[in-house]
């Protein structure tokens, strides 16, 4: 057995001084040196005098076609449309190739090649026939021929045979994964061509109305028929004999006073409610504003005259006074008159008078504080300033402290209140 001597290279710990570190080791080893394959070298010279060929009869075929299409046309574009021929049975060879475990893929290939082959062949005879060298055109026929049995021959070796049923794995699992890469493909299109209805629909503004489709179900169960809905027998009404009609005559009035109000009560239950009457022109006109509804008692109202706004005019009231029973407070009227006697203040003596504000600040409380004393009586207002605020003399203001807690009339009960 024949060896070869091979250097390699490994990392060993090596310890020098009390310090371990990891170095390099080079080292030779025999390694045995398997025999030739001399299969695949000779299948690779095979294929390289294949290829060589290929490029001979591709080189003869341009010059003969070229030469025969230069009779017609130019040279510059004869000899290139001269390659066209062996490009043509060149590339069903590659197609071939590409499907030479598949018998039945390969089959339509190999046909048109062969096809293609003939059309050379004819061409290259015919230059050298028509220049007088038929065997000259034979020979160079016979290379293109040459060069296509050699790749039959090389493409035999690097195909194999499969069984029946493996081939019939390959064609459906082929189908299925074709089947994907089209639909892919498909749906790539239809992606593109929504883009392009989209951005057409946006420079045009008209928006298209989707179709509405219904999906149904394979199992779906149907649903089950409609029932009709029960109908209640008719029975029908009662006949009675003579005789209980003359018994029921006879029966004392007070069950047929009762029997007519259940019977009342029974017809206003069934009775649908009446429909609602549209206005018209018969309805009696409504008052006018001023004018007051009869029956309407009328009680004085006296409000504090204001600097510049004109007393309010009287007011009916919407409902009767209670009796001075129900209250511990002084009759309405004294409370009236009590608030109508501290509510009148002369005019223009404006500068002594302090507004809810005012007099929170003076005493050092909050306003809501002085509103507190005015509803407790502890402090009196004197009437209302030019803005309608309630406003306070100062007298009454310094006598705070010592003034009685009475319960006056609360400015609120006025007209507007209090600020």
């Amino acid at each position: 057995m024949k060896t070869r001597t091979d250097r390699r290279t490994r990392y060993i710990p090596h310890t020098e001084a009390g310090e371990t570190r990891t170095i390099p080791d080079h080292y030779t080893e025999e390694t045995p040196v398997p025999p030739r394959d001399w299969d695949h070298i000779l299948l690779k010279t095979a294929l390289a005098a294949a290829v060589g060929f290929t490029g001979i009869s591709v080189i003869w075929s341009a010059v003969s076609g070229g030469g025969l299409l230069a009779t017609t046309a130019t040279p510059f574009v004869a000899y290139p449309v001269a390659l066209a021929y062996d490009a043509a049975w060149i590339t069903c060879l590659i197609l071939e190739w590409l499907a030479r475990h598949d018998p039945d893929r390969r089959a339509l290939p190999r046909r048109i090649g062969h096809a293609a082959l003939a059309v050379a062949m004819v061409v290259i005879y015919a230059h050298g026939h028509l220049a007088g060298q038929s065997v000259a055109g034979a020979a160079g026929a016979a290379v293109s021929l040459i060069a296509k049995v050699l790749w039959i021959l090389v493409l035999s070796q690097f195909t194999f045979e499969l069984p029946e049923r493996t081939r019939a794995w390959v064609r459906v699992s082929r189908a299925e994964i074709g089947a994907e890469l089209a639909i892919t493909q498909q749906r790539r299109q239809l992606d593109r061509m929504r883009s392009q209805s989209h951005a057409l629909q946006l420079a045009s503004g008209y928006t298209a109305t989707p179709p509405v489709t219904a999906t149904v179900a394979r199992d779906a169960t149907p649903p089950p028929p409609a029932t009709p809905p029960a109908v209640a027998p008719v029975v029908p009404p009662k006949v009675l004999p003579p005789a209980a009609h003359a018994a029921a005559a006879e029966r004392p009035a007070r069950n047929t006073g009762r029997s007519a109000a259940r019977h009342t009560r029974r017809a206003r239950r069934t009775t649908p409610p009446p429909a609602p009457v549209a206005p018209s022109a018969t309805l009696p006109p409504p008052p006018p504003p001023n004018q007051i509804p009869p029956g309407t008692t009328l009680l004085p109202v006296i409000c504090a005259p204001r600097n510049t706004t004109p007393a309010a005019p009287l007011r009916p009231a919407a409902t009767p006074v209670p009796p001075a029973t129900q209250h511990p407070a002084p009759p309405l009227v004294d409370r009236v008159a009590a608030a109508a006697t501290h509510a009148v203040a002369p005019v223009g003596d404006t500068e002594a008078l302090l507004t809810v504000a005012d007099v929170a600040r003076l005493r050092g409380v909050k306003p809501g504080t002085v509103r507190s004393w005015v509803n407790r009586g502890k402090l009196t207002p004197a009437t209302r300033d030019s803005d309608g605020r309630t406003v306070f003399h100062r007298d009454a203001v310094a006598a705070l402290d010592t003034a009685p807690a009475t319960r006056p009339v609360a400015p609120s009960q006025m007209e507007g209140g209090y600020a």
